[in-house]
């Protein structure tokens, strides 16, 4: 069974994240981690009844068509760190051309994680981005000079996010 700290740092691909519905994800208490060369899917369940964990995996199996390889973790760790990958999915790193004086082209996914599974870290502006879940974080931290993630949750009404921004200076 995968510790919080394995799970945290496994290398999450938004590849994978696209194979599963983010609804099945979270009802399921699934995190779809990586796709290999052969397409198949490896995920982290959550710790289950020999015969629940059968039925979970006849399930993924038939939405996503491939083979299913996986890990175990307790759903306790497991829903956070769901909700913070399926939250940032379709986020981007950007920033108002009328506040900021840098564009970043950076993903999430493609920053380096950390310990703080709400901080990663760009290797190529080197510095640390904290994904905000409040409007308030994201004042506070930006004010400070820090880069921040950020998604207005009324993408869920089918509006576009607002993605990732930060107060940086273009990297050199």
């Amino acid at each position: 069974m995968l510790t919080l700290e394995q799970l945290r740092a496994l290398p999450v691909t938004w590849r994978a994240l696209q194979r599963l519905p983010e609804t099945v994800a979270r009802e399921n208490d699934v995190l779809p981690v990586s796709i290999n060369e052969f397409g198949d899917v490896h995920v982290v369940l959550p710790e289950l009844g020999s015969e629940d964990q059968s039925q979970l995996l006849e399930k993924l199996d038939f939405l996503m068509n491939c083979r299913i390889t996986f890990d175990v973790a307790a759903a306790a760790d497991l829903r956070p760190t769901i909700d913070l990958y399926y939250t940032g999915y379709n986020s981007e790193i950007q920033n108002c051309d009328f506040e900021f004086k840098y564009r970043c082209p950076k993903r999430w996914d493609s920053l380096r994680v950390t310990d703080d599974k709400n901080v990663r870290f760009c290797t190529d502006c080197q510095n640390s981005v904290t994904f905000c879940r409040t409007q308030e974080e994201v004042e506070t931290l930006s004010a400070q000079g820090a880069c921040v993630a950020f998604i207005d949750n009324s993408y869920l009404d089918g509006l576009e996010p607002y993605g990732l921004m930060g107060f940086i200076e273009a990297p050199p």
